[in-house]
């Protein structure tokens, strides 16, 4: 996610990558501002994993604020 909380991406594929944590201005729940958009990130990763374990698909998804698409 990015630190203004405008977009983010899920990745279940070749190309995945642990990102760094505790980056200074990194986007949080703090006063709720984030909410609804952590939760579309939360909800497309648990998509892409289940789908993962169901049937071994491998997804690599971005989301913003209009949107959430596969790449």
């Amino acid at each position: 996610m990015s630190t203004d909380a405008t977009f983010g991406s899920v990745r279940w594929d070749e190309r995945f990558e642990v990102d760094e944590e505790d980056s200074s201005g990194q986007a949080t729940y703090e006063a709720g501002d984030h909410l609804p958009f952590i939760g579309v990130l939360g909800a497309t990763l648990a998509r892409v994993i289940q789908d993962y374990f169901a049937g071994r698909v491998q997804r690599d998804v971005f989301v913003d604020l209009r949107s959430v698409r596969e790449r």
